[in-house]
């Protein structure tokens, strides 16, 4: 992601510090390793936030971090109406994102249409099918 995303505030004064770009570094830090007690939701749109951090150690804390949201679990997150569009927009840039959570990314309408031309003309047969599949995106 190139832009700094923009967040919702939470109501949770370190993670709504750490969505705003204000909080100090031991706090981002700590985060990007996943240790904040919020519930994934809200960790999720933390730890991608942070993955634009501008210490690079943060970022690729974060990074790693996010690989423990797979499968089952990252399906019902992407599927959420209620997500950031950030972590949506972050998650459809990953050339090797699972299938079901691609599906239910693509079929969640805070994706915005410029993100689905993107996934479609960068992504593999998996994805072009799920975009195909998704009858009610393709009728816009």
């Amino acid at each position: 992601m190139n832009a700094t995303p923009v967040a919702r505030r939470t109501g949770i004064p370190v993670v709504d510090r750490i969505l705003e770009g204000t909080a100090p570094e031991p706090a981002r830090a700590a985060a990007a390793r996943g240790a904040l007690p919020v519930s994934r939701e809200i960790l999720l749109s933390v730890l991608v936030y942070l993955t634009t951090d501008p210490q690079p150690e943060i970022a690729a804390s974060a990074t790693k971090s996010l690989t423990g949201f797979k499968g089952e679990e990252l399906k019902i997150l992407l599927a959420d109406h209620a997500i950031e569009p950030f972590v949506l927009t972050y998650y459809a840039q990953l050339p090797d994102l699972e299938t079901e959570p691609l599906t239910a990314l693509i079929a969640n309408p805070q994706v915005t249409d410029d993100v689905l031309v993107r996934i479609a003309n960068s992504r593999s047969p998996p994805a072009i099918d799920a975009l195909l599949l998704n009858q009610q995106r393709l009728a816009h």
